[in-house]
């Protein structure tokens, strides 16, 4: 939480720590930053019902399974299949 009124204080453009994960993890807002202290306001507010309602690994789950990887592919089983042809089991 402590990154989170940093960032909100100190002006800076990114999320630092966990933050970045939250805010990815909603649909759609992975190329959206927030420039405006209600914006970040709301971050914080989303961070914190997110925190409420799964759990870290979960909420990194979701984060790996809609991040771009380059190339075309969004989540890490497009991005193995696409680089690797194969599962990230495999």
């Amino acid at each position: 939480m402590a990154g989170a009124g940093r960032a909100l204080w100190d002006g800076s453009p990114e999320w630092t720590g966990g933050q970045h994960h939250h805010r990815a993890a909603r649909q759609g807002d992975l190329h959206r930053r927030p420039d405006r202290v209600p914006d970040r306001i709301a971050q914080v507010a989303l961070a914190l019902k997110l925190d409420g309602h799964y759990t870290k690994p979960a909420i990194l789950s979701m984060y790996l399974s809609a991040v771009y990887f380059g190339n075309g592919y969004f989540g890490v089983l497009a991005a193995s299949e696409g680089y690797f042809g194969v599962p990230p089991a495999s």
